[in-house]
């Protein structure tokens, strides 16, 4: 005999399935997060499930909304005379402003991490090293806001940022974007990056090396990869990459000045 489920059992499933509607026109203002908004403070009950709702999808934001939280530096960010918020010069987070930072960031599911959120990871030195910012993060985008700022800033200060520290292994979508490995120290670190992920679904980034390969052609739940533009010639050998045709991948895009071959699709022969 099924349990009736109460009213407030309803909203929770509700609540489970829900994702905030952007406006069509305004694609800054999101009128369903405002009356989420309103729902976890005005009922306790609902609290929990509607910050989990607001938080998991920071795939436009960034890391700057998780910082206002904050009351020290609500004021830095949110400031009408400031368009972006600098932490050049401000203090560390204290424990206790890393706990309210920390309360929030466990709730994001979907992220970008910017040049400029790199700039702000001096914030967050109060961090154990064994602490995991976003340890439900599914889906994490890299971005740089500008293109000059690619000679001059490593892909190692993202990948050693404190804020990807164990995000990996959950990941289902990984994009690094259009930007080119330069040095053998950023592709370890983004093939290691790669190889930690066990749960992937869509990678895209720069050139991989054989282990990585060999990773991917491991990987049950990948379905489409996509490498940009690289400098380094990798000879890949059917030891390598080997798609079996139990593995429901879709497509591979290998977009290269290099000497790699391409494998469009899974039932394609070796």
């Amino acid at each position: 005999m099924h349990r009736v489920l109460f009213v407030v059992d309803v909203l929770f499933e509700i609540f489970a399935h829900l994702q905030p509607i952007r406006c069509p026109i305004h694609r800054d203002k999101l009128p369903s997060r405002t009356s989420i908004a309103a729902v976890a403070r005005t009922c306790k009950t609902f609290y929990e499930p509607a910050m989990d709702l607001l938080w998991a999808d920071m795939d436009e934001y960034g890391i700057t909304p998780l910082l206002g939280c904050v009351p020290r530096l609500h004021p830095l960010i949110y400031s009408r005379d400031r368009k972006i918020f600098c932490s050049d010069g401000v203090e560390p987070l204290s424990e206790h402003e890393a706990r309210l930072f920390l309360r929030h960031a466990t709730r994001v599911r979907s992220f970008f991490l910017s040049i400029l959120s790199v700039k702000h990871s001096h914030l967050l030195t109060i961090l154990p090293i064994e602490t995991y910012v976003f340890p439900r993060l599914l889906a994490l985008r890299v971005v740089w806001e500008d293109p000059s700022m690619r000679r001059k800033i490593s892909l190692s200060h993202f990948f050693l940022s404190p804020v990807l520290r164990g995000c990996f292994h959950l990941l289902e979508n990984l994009s690094i974007g259009l930007f080119t490995v330069r040095t053998t120290d950023e592709l370890t670190l983004l093939c290691e990056a790669v190889r930690s992920c066990k749960q992937l679904k869509h990678l895209e980034c720069g050139p991989l090396d054989y282990g990585s390969w060999k990773h991917l052609s491991n990987l049950p739940t990948l379905d489409t990869v996509m490498i940009y533009q690289g400098t380094y010639k990798v000879h890949l050998g059917r030891a390598n990459v080997d798609f079996s045709p139990s593995q429901p991948l879709i497509s591979v895009w290998i977009l290269l000045q290099t000497l790699l071959p391409s494998y469009n699709d899974r039932n394609s022969p070796h």
